[in-house]
């Protein structure tokens, strides 16, 4: 794969390039720190996450993207897709794998839920216990579209999502990055509209 390498050289002989990467930055941004926000708002309500049976799991309405604790459920141990990941000092302070992606299915062995975890774990670890995170459906793009480049993504017949180890409390850390990323990509706008716009002027002169 081919990446284009824009160089600081190449931002202050083309500075409209400097605005467009701040614009697609704060857009990026904004948007996800407007849906950690939003859960944040929505799961302080419920203020501890909803106890939810698989077994009594209601798909035949419309799904409201939901803090629980699932029980009563069964991990298909067999069905396991790791993704790794591809920037070297990640992989040396994290590990090699980012998300790893298994099938909760009910007592009839039917496909409900893809659980997904953060990092390199064994599947069998968490089969007797509660999981708790975010329950969602799986065209929820709010963090990202990795799901939908995995393979389980095109076997599965599970329409739900669930981000284990995420909710109330990791929304905080969220929004405050997407602040933050925000405040960078705004002075990217700035920096180089100033320089955008001298550059304008001295053609005038």
């Amino acid at each position: 794969m081919h990446f284009i390498h824009i160089t600081p050289e190449d931002l202050r002989k083309h500075p409209w390039l400097g605005v467009l990467i701040g614009i697609i930055g704060m857009a990026l941004f904004t948007f996800v720190g407007f849906v950690a926000a939003r859960d944040y708002i929505n799961f302080s309500k419920q203020k501890l996450p909803e106890l939810t049976d698989v077994e009594k799991l209601n798909l035949d309405y419309p799904f409201i993207r939901k803090w629980v604790t699932l029980t009563n459920f069964r991990l298909d141990c067999e069905t396991v897709e790791k993704t790794n990941r591809t920037d070297l000092l990640e992989r040396l302070i994290e590990g090699p794998v980012y998300d790893t992606y298994t099938v909760i299915t009910n007592s009839s062995g039917r496909e409900l839920i893809v659980a997904i975890f953060h990092g390199d774990i064994f599947c069998q670890d968490f089969q007797n216990g509660p999981l708790t995170g975010i329950l969602t459906t799986t065209q929820d793009y709010s963090y990202g579209v990795a799901f939908s480049s995995t393979r389980l993504s095109k076997t599965t017949k599970a329409n739900l999502i669930l981000r284990v180890d995420e909710g109330l409390g990791s929304s905080i850390p969220v929004l405050a990055l997407g602040v933050v990323f925000d405040i960078v990509f705004l002075s990217f706008v700035l920096k180089y509209s100033r320089l955008w716009l001298e550059k304008w002027e001295t053609r005038f002169e």
